[in-house]
C-alpha cells in the first residue's frame, strides 16, 4: 500500500521520480541483471517480453532509495548466488507485470521475436556486475546490458 500510495501522491517510488515511456525492444535483446529501486509498471503492447525472476531474494528498499532530486547515480544490484532460484516467466502482448521495489530479474525477448511495451519507471536499475554472478546457470547471461 505505501509504495502506490507513494506513487499517486507524488509521482515518485522509493524517492526517484517515474516516467512513462513506450520501448521497441529488437528480436534477442538482453537486459542486464538488475534489482529495481522503484516500482514499476509494465504492459506488452507487441510481441512478448520474457524474463528470469529470482524467487528467493528481495533487495532491501532501503539500499536503493534515492536521498535526494540531484542524486542521478544508479545504485548497485545484489549477489547473485550459486544456489539463487529463478523461473521463465512470459508476458505477451495485452498483459502485464509490477516489478515490485528490490525485485530481481532479467528481462530478454526471444532470439526470433522482438516485442514493444509501457512502462512506467524511473529509468534507473541496480545492474549486478558480472564479477557478483554466482549461479551458473546457462540461461542467465551476466554480461548482457
Amino acid at each position: 500500500y505505501n509504495e502506490l500510495n507513494e506513487v499517486l501522491t507524488s509521482n515518485k517510488s522509493n524517492g526517484r521520480r517515474l516516467k512513462l515511456q513506450i520501448m521497441v525492444l529488437p528480436p534477442g535483446l538482453k537486459f542486464s541483471i538488475h534489482a529495481h529501486p522503484n516500482i514499476e509498471f509494465e504492459l506488452t503492447l507487441y510481441g512478448t517480453l520474457r524474463e528470469f525472476r529470482f524467487l528467493t531474494f528481495r533487495m532491501p528498499a532501503s539500499d536503493l532509495r534515492q536521498i535526494d532530486d540531484n542524486d542521478e547515480t544508479s545504485p548497485i544490484g545484489p549477489d547473485i548466488a550459486a544456489t539463487c532460484f529463478f523461473e521463465e516467466q512470459q508476458v505477451p502482448a495485452g498483459e502485464t507485470l509490477i516489478n515490485e521495489i528490490g525485485s530481481v530479474h532479467q528481462s530478454f525477448t526471444s532470439k526470433e521475436e522482438g516485442c514493444v511495451i509501457l512502462v512506467l519507471w524511473s529509468g534507473v536499475h541496480a545492474k549486478t556486475p558480472p564479477s557478483k554472478v554466482f549461479n551458473k546457470d546457462k540461461r542467465l547471461d551476466p554480461y548482457a546490458g
